[in-house]
């Protein structure tokens, strides 16, 4: 599988975005509920993790492709889901957010946000 990062955070996106795509505990709820019924239409994507604090949104997604082997197309495919999947579910635009979102493949996107917790992770 591979992992995919969306992240809206505040090196990037100013404050006011960042209120718009901001998952509580009621939205994680229902947004989770969605994925897992099948509702979000996340096709590519077996798991799902959301983080959301006052600095950033991000989403964790391990996509059924597996790394290393992952084509354009296939990237496109996972990249567009979650867009979708987030735009369904802050109602927030995609365009909106394909302009402000960051993304992270493959190689620990994490390392910036949990560097103490992961180091040697991954070597």
């Amino acid at each position: 599988m591979s992992l995919l990062c969306l992240t809206f955070s505040h090196q990037h996106v100013p404050i006011a975005f960042r209120e718009k795509v901001h998952f509580d505990a009621n939205c994680v709820a229902n947004a989770c509920a969605r994925f897992r019924c099948g509702t979000g239409a996340l096709s590519s994507v077996v798991e799902l993790a959301i983080l959301s604090t006052c600095n950033r949104t991000e989403l964790y997604a391990f996509s059924k492709h597996r790394v290393g082997f992952i084509s354009p197309a296939e990237l496109k495919e996972t990249r567009d889901e979650l867009i979708q999947f987030v735009s369904q579910a802050r109602g927030v635009s995609e365009q909106e957010l394909i302009e402000m979102a960051e993304w992270h493949t493959r190689a620990r996107p994490w390392s910036n946000t949990f560097p103490e917790s992961l180091a040697g992770w991954n070597r």
